[in-house]
């Protein structure tokens, strides 16, 4: 499951102009395999896929997913912009590392049901007591 879609991808990644000679498959494959790069993080600390996550996390996916990209394109470091996303997406994967060690968390993620506190609540007595 990937958590940005090609709209995200031109919000929070490269702008329409940026990708407009990369197809769409590409551009859908790019986010999907930055998705499973989120993941390898996220399954420290949730369940995954992960659901009801925020725009941070969507951020996170487009910065790695325009990196990969524009890595296919070729890395120039005369433009100013190529070092932009390269930083963008390396601070991606900061917090990612963030979010798994427990500093950061994701904002707006729903638990899953084996992380929901009712399972675990409940009395346990040895001997009944006749209530």
């Amino acid at each position: 499951m990937a958590y940005a879609t090609r709209t995200d991808l031109t919000t929070h990644g490269l702008s329409s102009a940026a990708i407009g000679s990369i197809s769409t498959t590409a551009q859908d494959a790019a986010l999907d395999a930055a998705s499973r790069v989120a993941d390898s993080y996220l399954r420290a600390r949730y369940a995954t896929p992960v659901t009801g996550y925020g725009v941070d996390l969507t951020r996170a996916v487009c910065s790695i997913a325009a990196w990969d990209l524009l890595s296919v394109r070729g890395y120039d470091p005369q433009r100013g912009g190529d070092e932009a996303l390269r930083l963008r997406a390396e601070d991606a994967l900061r917090w990612l590392r963030d979010v798994s060690s427990g500093k950061a968390h994701l904002a707006g993620i729903t638990e899953s049901e084996s992380e929901s506190w009712p399972e675990y609540l409940g009395a346990v007595s040895d001997e009944s007591r006749g209530w």
